[in-house]
């Protein structure tokens, strides 16, 4: 179940507002006031943000030379996600995928297999 929030008139148009990876529904605060004042607007944060819970079987892979989303970024994501695996794939960066193909492939078949 996704965390959201409806507000405005009951018989106001239908405005649904979706946030961005990483922020959560209170993004759309200061645009409230506005848009409640016309619309029936229906907020909601997506799954592992804010109030909606990530229950998923979750496996964090990241590149342990990734300048753009280095280790550290990927080991706070899993922190957050309850049961979640990290794995730190040495000689990648930002395409690990492409840099060690088999290495990821490995993880991901085991990964989806477990299930």
């Amino acid at each position: 179940m996704l965390y959201h929030e409806i507000e405005g008139p009951a018989d106001g148009r239908p405005l649904v507002l979706a946030g961005s990876l990483g922020t959560t529904l209170e993004m759309w605060d200061p645009q409230m006031e506005a848009l409640t004042g016309h619309f029936r607007v229906v907020r909601f944060d997506h799954r592992g943000h804010g109030r909606s819970p990530l229950s998923a079987p979750t496996l964090v892979l990241a590149g342990a030379d990734d300048p753009a989303t280095p280790p550290g970024h990927a080991r706070r994501i899993a922190e957050g996600i309850p049961g979640s695996r990290l794995v730190v794939l040495p000689g990648a960066a930002h395409l690990a995928n492409v840099e060690r193909p088999e290495a990821v492939s490995e993880h991901l078949v085991g990964h989806l297999l477990q299930g």
